[in-house]
């Protein structure tokens, strides 16, 4: 039913709008400098503030800066975020993997939600095993908070929070092509009648990916396919949302095969309701979102028959329900309300495997010759993952104040947030923020004095896996973090600066113990504790009447968890010539060097990957686009303790040629 009712919805978006009155076109660079250095966000405080008195520290995205940076979709934004990085890794390791303030655990510690809906599932704690490529040209804008926002998010908001705000107000068809075989369709659709208005987005892209000198034939295809729909009347807004994507073969549960498998498809429908207007703000979202994952990689260092190799992988499937309503209340002129409560069922629904052994006699996997299968069982439930089908009901209330004393230049906000995941945890997530703008002059002086605990729950794959590696741990407790920044914002006519110090007190960190050193078997516990501080630093700079540069660096003092960099930072700049817009950009890491069991060392020096994009507008309605990332096709490898020698090759050149129509 639901499947159904989201196809339908998907098919009004289109039949609907013709019979409506044509949209004006929206024009790609269309903010200036000035204004994109005042553009608001809502990520913060769940209302439109000012990135200089938003009570977290937040990065902005525009439609204008994303096309002008080249990247092909939303995740590779990380790349210019203070303090965070994008990678590769072990378990599927076409997936990116977030870094964020020194901590690279792989696990969820980031929040990413598209539109305010939620990505993070429960099976595996985060979202890019799902959701990894979404395509550049739907977005409008992306917000990251760097830092603590469990008190307003709840679980999984820990070192970050990421919100995908898709365009929803255009009418465009994109076609591309690129290096390898890439070959890309866009299409954005909006029209307005007396009944509401009608958006739709929908991509496909498909990839064969880049040849690795790591096995032979192996390569890192994509397909994805990216589809969303929204209707929306002064009160009413209803969405659905598809996305499949197919990563194959590169790295798998620490092999690289050919015969490699991923394929992840994922179902959102949402409404929403504004019952109140004006001094009081009610409104109400019920939504549901379904994960399904089918995968198989190639476990190595088995004493297998040849040609006989073993492949194994999750079949599941899990689902959140969620209900959510958020309010707010001008108290008086220099006071804010903010409250809100949410009501969720979270559930893995689906526990099988794909496996190339398996005994049907038993209803085990058996590593012997007799019961090599090829191509692959696909098992939709599986008798040593039975645990892992577990349902957690959730509820959780916020309240958040804003008081303003203009007559000293000073800004607070204060709240909290509890959350109790019934059978798990329970949790308080504080924060505060103290803000004190200097009395103005010809440059803008912002000081902020931020504080924040965030959590993550441990999921079904830590708390109840059964397998031949991991077993669960049902005691396991949440990760908690501690988060103080001590913020100096400086803003003049044609440029920003910001510089942020940060202080992360870590708790309880989830990561894997071995239990015999034997047979490889590990388990989950919370296992240290730790600190982690740094230094945050960003500038924006109008250079002259047709071009701007954007820096930011990040310097952590302490080494970071997981082996990765402790020094790294990005650079864009871009000029316009009048139908040319021209951009450049580099990303610089550090070296990193790591000494593992046997002597094995890992070096990586230190590197820089060159990017650029070209914009033409060749009329009023065309545009041609050239991007290019790693330009240089250099070769370099991250670290990840998983891989036998520790190195996972990274990206190399990925250019695409982009022809859009706006109508």
């Amino acid at each position: 039913m639901f499947r159904f009712c989201f196809y339908f919805t998907l098919v009004g978006s289109f039949v609907f709008p013709a019979l409506a009155e044509q949209a004006s076109s929206d024009e790609l660079f269309s903010l200036s400098f000035e204004q994109l250095l005042d553009v608001q966000v809502d990520i913060a405080s769940k209302s439109a503030e000012s990135q200089s008195l938003a009570p977290s520290s937040v990065t902005l995205f525009t439609r204008q800066q994303i096309a002008q940076l080249g990247v092909h979709n939303a995740y590779q934004l990380m790349n210019y975020v203070p303090g965070m990085q994008l990678t590769r890794g072990d378990w599927v390791g076409a997936v990116p993997k977030e870094h964020a303030r020194g901590v690279h655990l792989d696990s969820g510690n980031i929040l990413v939600m598209i539109n305010g809906e939620r990505l993070n599932e429960v099976s595996f704690g985060k979202a890019s095993v799902y959701t990894p490529y979404i395509p550049a040209q739907l977005i409008e804008r992306v917000e990251f908070i760097r830092g603590p926002g469990s008190a307003l998010y709840g679980s999984n908001a820990f070192l970050g929070v990421m919100n995908i705000i898709l365009s929803d107000d255009n009418n465009a068809l994109s076609v591309g092509i690129g290096e390898n075989a890439r070959q890309q369709l866009t299409g954005q659709l909006y029209q307005a009648t007396s009944l509401g208005r009608f958006s739709a987005n929908i991509a496909v892209e498909k990839t064969n990916g880049q040849d690795y000198d790591v096995a032979d034939n192996v390569r890192d295809p994509l397909y994805s396919v990216f589809a969303n729909t929204q209707f929306s009347t002064e009160r009413l807004t209803i969405n659905a949302r598809y996305q499949r994507t197919e990563l194959n073969e590169f790295l798998n549960l620490g092999g690289y095969s050919s015969d490699n498998r991923h394929r992840s498809d994922n179902y959102a429908a949402s409404v929403a309701y504004q019952w109140l207007q004006g001094d009081h703000d009610l409104s109400s979202q019920l939504s549901y979102t379904e994960h399904h994952i089918e995968a198989q990689g190639l476990v190595e260092g088995l004493n297998l028959p040849e040609n006989m190799p073993y492949f194994v992988g999750p079949n599941w499937q899990s689902s959140e329900l969620k209900f959510v309503s958020d309010y707010q209340h001008q108290l008086h002129a220099n006071s804010m309300l903010f409250a809100g409560v949410e009501l969720r069922r979270d559930e893995q629904t689906q526990a099988g495997v794909v496996t190339s052994y398996f005994n049907d006699q038993s209803g085990f996997i058996e590593l012997n010759s007799e019961y090599y299968e090829n191509p692959s069982r696909v098992l939709s439930r599986y008798r040593e993952f039975s645990d892992l089908e577990h349902r957690f009901d959730a509820q959780a209330g916020y309240v958040q104040v804003k008081q303003q004393l203009p007559d000293f230049g000073l800004t607070a906000f204060f709240g909290a947030r509890y959350d109790h995941v019934n059978g798990i945890d329970a949790r308080w997530s504080p924060r505060a923020s103290l803000i004190y703008e200097l009395p103005s002059g010809d440059i803008r002086h912002v000081l902020k004095a931020q504080y924040g605990e965030s959590f993550r729950t441990p999921v079904t794959n830590e708390l109840y896996s059964n397998d031949d590696i991991t077993s669960g741990n049902a005691n396991l407790s949440s990760e908690v973090i501690k988060t103080t920044e001590l913020v100096w914002l400086a803003q003049g006519t044609q440029w920003k600066s910001e510089v942020v110090l940060f202080d992360n007190a870590l708790e309880d960190f989830i990561d894997l113990v071995m239990v015999n050193e034997q047979q490889q078997a590990f388990t989950f516990a919370n296992v240290f504790s730790t600190t982690m501080q740094g230094i945050e630093m960003s500038a924006q700079s109008q250079l002259g009447e047709y071009s701007d540069v954007q820096i930011n660096y990040t310097q952590l003092f302490d080494d970071p968890i997981s082996p990765s960099f402790k020094r790294f930072a990005s650079v864009a700049v871009n000029m316009q010539l009048e139908t040319l817009t021209l951009s450049a950009n580099a990303l610089w890491r550090d070296s990193v060097e790591v000494f593992g069991a046997n002597d094995k060392r890992f070096y990586q020096g230190a590197y820089v990957l060159l990017g650029a994009a070209l914009h033409w507008q060749m009329d009023e309605h065309t545009r041609l686009s050239l991007k290019v990332e790693n330009l240089t096709d250099k070769d370099y490898d991250t670290f990840d303790a998983r891989v036998f020698d520790g190195r996972v090759p990274g990206y190399g050149r990925q250019s695409s040629l982009t022809y859009t129509y706006q109508f």
